[in-house]
């Protein structure tokens, strides 16, 4: 009896630490992409503060133009 109730238990604990697991990991991706929608935005401002819009269009088509603007703003 007692091995049944401990393998249950455990069965439960690692039901309890994949599900927090998976919590955490959907937590982790919305905050993520918080973070880049708000680095972009900023970005956008920026450039558009500037008078910079043809560069909105370019890092928008270039990935690796807009690191190096994120680069260039400190972003």
């Amino acid at each position: 009896m007692c091995e049944a109730l401990e393998e249950l238990m455990h069965d439960e604990l690692e039901e309890k630490r994949r599900l927090g697991l998976q919590q955490g990991l959907q937590q982790g991706l919305q905050q993520g992409l918080q973070q880049g929608e708000k680095r972009v935005n900023d970005l956008t401002l920026r450039l558009y503060e500037m008078g910079r819009t043809d560069d909105i269009v370019k890092a928008a088509l270039d990935k690796e133009y807009q690191k190096k603007l994120f680069q260039e703003f400190g972003l």
